[in-house]
């Protein structure tokens, strides 16, 4: 009879440990199709409009007039080069423009917007606007007078900023904490 007992527990167990692993691997499915579904919607059509309404858009014209033809290179990076700019006599500006040979790509701009329009704080620069115009996209900041973070934190300005004054440890530190923190 023991025998027998444990013939009808394996019957019992195979069984609903093959419908346990199957109801598993079907929630871990839904669960991921929730999540890509939910981060597809977010960086749609509906970032571009929500910016659209709260951003301000410049022209493709309006950046070549800004950054005069695009005369003076502050940076490079991943996304593009960098530009200064004026908006006018008292406002400057630092032009980021997606480069065609670019790793980044439409997706990234949407997304750095989307970020953009969410995070304030006093160590990271504001986005004054955007630029997107066919294959013409950039981003409008606000334009840092001392140099970038890098520079700043390491204590190595560059010749435009060899008069900012160098950054004490305590000031690197509580801007590092800081920016962690935003």
């Amino acid at each position: 009879m023991s025998c027998q007992r444990k013939d009808n527990v394996k019957l019992v167990i195979i069984p609903v440990g093959a419908s346990s692993a199957t109801l598993f691997i079907i929630l871990i499915a839904l669960a991921t199709w929730w999540s890509l579904r939910r981060r597809k919607q977010a960086f749609g059509d509906d970032a571009k409009l929500s910016f659209e309404l709260k951003g301000r858009h410049f022209t493709y014209s309006e950046v070549l007039r800004i950054t005069d033809n695009f005369k003076r290179v502050l940076g490079r990076g991943g996304f593009g080069t960098v530009y200064h700019g004026n908006l006018d006599d008292s406002t400057q500006v630092a032009v980021k423009m997606l480069s065609s040979s670019s790793r980044q790509g439409y997706k990234e701009f949407m997304a750095e917007l989307k970020l953009l329009m969410k995070v304030h704080h006093r160590n990271l620069t504001n986005l004054v606007g955007y630029c997107n115009e066919g294959a013409h996209m950039g981003l409008l900041y606000e334009y840092m007078a001392n140099g970038n973070l890098q520079q700043r934190l390491s204590g190595r300005s560059s010749q435009t900023y060899r008069n900012a004054p160098i950054l004490s440890w305590e000031d690197r530190l509580r801007i590092g904490v800081d920016v962690g923190q935003g």
